[in-house]
Formats: C-alpha cells, structure tokens, sequence
C-alpha cells in the first residue's frame, strides 16, 4: 500500500455551511374539568411541525471502504399527539378509585438513509420517509381502606405501527406493557411501608433478544422523626435482580441499542430535613 492510501482515512465528516437553524412549531390545547365532588378529567391535543430538522447524508464507496459524512437540512418531520385521562371514585366512600389515560400519536419521520441494491458500487443516502402510530392505554386501580393503608394494580401498554415506502423497510408491529401491584402501609413507631411489583414485557420484535420480560421489585422503609420534620428511608431497587443494563428500542427510522454502566440492584439509605 503506498503512503497516500495510508494518509486517505476511510471515514470523512464534512461541514454543511449552507445549514439552516432548526425551527419547532406548536400547537397545544388543553381542557380541564371536574365532576361532582371528585370526578377529574382532562384532555389535550398538540401539533409539532420542524423545520430544517437536521438529518446526515453520504456517501460510501464500497470498493474501497471509503465513507463521506454531511450534514444537511431535510422538512417533513411533524408528529401530533391526542390524550384523555380520567380520574374517578368507584364507590360513594371513595375507598376504590380508577385513573384512565389513553392516547394516540402520529409520527412522520423523514431522514436520510442509503439504500443498497448491489446495482452500484457507490451507496448515496437518499431521503426516507416513515409514518408510525402509537397507541397508548394506562389503567390503575387504587383501594384505600383507611388513612394508613393503600393499595393499587395497575396497567400500561404501548402499540407501535410504522411503515414505509421504503423497499428494505420491514413493517413494524411491536407491544410493550407492564402491570403490576402496589402496596403502601403505615407501621408503629411512625414508620410507613411502600413496595412495588411490576412485569415489564415486550413482544412482537423480530429480534428475539429484543422480547423480554423483566419482573421488577422495589421497596422503600420511611422513619420519621421530629414530628415528620426529619425524614430516614432506605430503599431497596430492583430486589429480584432482573434488570439489564442494556436497554433496546425501536424508533421511527431503525433500532437503538443503548449499553448503561449502572448496578442494576442496589440499597441506598438518606436522611431527609424538611425545612417547613
């Protein structure tokens, strides 16, 4: 190999000076109610348009290895998102209580991303479009038979649907939910109990890795003293030991695979001051 295929680097960033400044367009609208004594509703739409989203086009030669990088202005991308929830008594003592949330999000997504059809020995980044949905529905119940007790189980599930004209684009139909129990209690010696258990589940990934069920205990022990003023807690996170530090995800345009550095369980006791 001569000394300018040495000095040549096969990965080249190059500067845009023709790039525009990003701009977000909103638009919200929020309605808030209550029913009756104790009945809360509210409801919310929202509208986002970008302009010059920035995305990174290219150029890769596949005879050499040889890859150029710029960054460059694309418009298109715009999402909306409309929601309800609703907060209401199951009884006359109030004792049992409901919450709904439920929402459902357009996303249309334009990026840049290259396409090889093995017709060329050179890979341009071309501009690709994807169109998803989201569907959203959260669910918890709650019983609270006396001021020094509380209960709940709750549910949430998120719906993904994404296509695109893209003829190497895979259609996209995944679930992610969880559900799970809580409990909350009032000890002597003024100390309080609350725990939580929750199974995280993800289907319908084509990578099997990517389909997991994770069950997930935490617990938190709360001494107060001096009237409540100082507070000692320990908490206790993730107990069973089933969490990874490796969080998978799916977004418009392709897969994020994210590694944490963390200790999944772990015990931690502080102190609290409360100034007022």
């Amino acid at each position: 190999m001569g000394e300018d295929e040495k000095a040549c680097p096969l990965y080249i960033t190059h500067t845009n000076p023709n790039l525009k400044n990003t701009r977000t367009h909103s638009l919200t609208g929020i309605y808030k109610n209550k029913f009756g004594r104790s009945t809360l509703f509210n409801a919310g739409l929202n509208l986002n348009i970008y302009e010059n989203s920035v995305a990174w086009g290219f150029i890769y030669d596949k005879t050499t290895g040889k890859k150029e990088v710029t960054p460059d202005n694309v418009n298109g991308n715009w999402s909306g998102n409309i929601s309800a929830n609703i907060d209401f008594p199951l009884c006359k003592s109030e004792k049992w209580r409901m919450k709904h949330n439920a929402a459902y999000t357009i996303e249309h997504s334009v990026d840049l991303n290259g396409t090889d059809d093995g017709s060329s020995s050179i890979v341009k980044a071309t501009r690709s479009v994807v169109d998803s949905r989201y569907v959203r529905n959260d669910m918890g119940v709650t019983f609270r038979p006396s001021s020094k007790y509380e209960f709940g189980a709750n549910t949430s599930l998120v719906y993904q649907h994404s296509t695109s004209p893209r003829t190497d684009f895979t259609t996209i139909d995944v679930c992610d939910f969880n559900y799970g129990c809580t409990a909350q209690v009032e000890l002597p010696l003024n100390m309080q109990l609350s725990t939580d258990l929750t199974m995280y589940s993800r289907r319908g990934y084509i990578e099997d890795s990517m389909n997991t069920n994770e069950l997930v205990w935490n617990a938190r022990l709360t001494k107060r003293m001096m009237k409540g003023k100082l507070l000692l807690q320990l908490d206790a996170f993730d107990i069973l030991g089933n969490l990874t530090n490796v969080r998978r995800t799916i977004n418009a345009q392709g897969k994020t695979e994210t590694f944490y550095n963390i200790i999944p369980s772990y015990c931690l006791l502080h102190l609290t001051w409360r100034l007022k």
